[in-house]
């Protein structure tokens, strides 16, 4: 459970630091009365290329996506990894776990930010691909509002969001349940959020 908890810590302080990031682009002018086009155009780009109208992908078993969600979803039945490492039930069951390995050589990081939302919502095998199509979102909208208020590009600020979404491995882990749409957010938003803070 300490392993769980330490995790849930770390990505509680990554999502503070985005709030103060948001507060830190309210500062520059006109923010409120110019961010209508930056969201409008986040969702359009999100709708076009971020979401699968037809299938998500799941992940095949001992694939990354499949060991994520099974791991999020021991979380959700309260079975806590022995390591930082994504665990699996070694022997036993979910109702009855009776031993745990290291089931690949991956994080638990993006399961334990998964499993928060089997909390709130249940466990739903299609979470995650909506998560992943959500943070899509989150990261073309801070591509554009640091492309104008940041980096102060005012005219062509909408080429930044553009050939994010033309990059088509990004567009493949978009629409699958992948953790590198996640961890590609939390890099992007580190050198973001630290321009923002340093004083201009």
């Amino acid at each position: 459970m300490y392993y769980y908890l330490f995790t849930s810590i770390i990505l509680l302080f990554f999502f503070l630091e985005l709030i103060i990031l948001f507060k830190n682009l309210v500062k520059y002018g006109n923010f409120y009365s110019t961010i209508f086009y930056p969201i409008i155009i986040s969702i359009f780009l999100t709708i076009t290329f971020k979401i699968s109208f037809i299938n998500y992908f799941f992940g095949y078993e001992y694939e990354d996506a499949f060991i994520y969600n099974i791991a999020a979803k021991q979380f959700y039945k309260n079975i806590y990894p022995i390591s930082f490492l994504t665990d699996g039930i070694f022997w036993g069951s979910l109702v009855k776990p009776m031993a745990m390995a290291t089931y690949s050589s991956h994080f638990i990081t993006y399961s334990v930010f998964i499993s928060w939302f089997y909390y709130i919502f249940g466990y739903n095998i299609n979470i995650p691909s909506f998560l992943n199509s959500f943070i899509e979102f989150l990261t073309i909208f801070f591509l554009s509002i640091s492309a104008k208020y940041i980096f102060n590009i005012k005219k062509y600020w909408i080429v930044f969001p553009i050939v994010y979404c033309l990059s088509p491995a990004m567009n493949l882990f978009g629409t699958s349940q992948l953790s590198e749409t996640f961890s590609s957010f939390v890099i992007l938003s580190q050198p973001i959020y630290l321009v923002s803070i340093l004083p201009i």
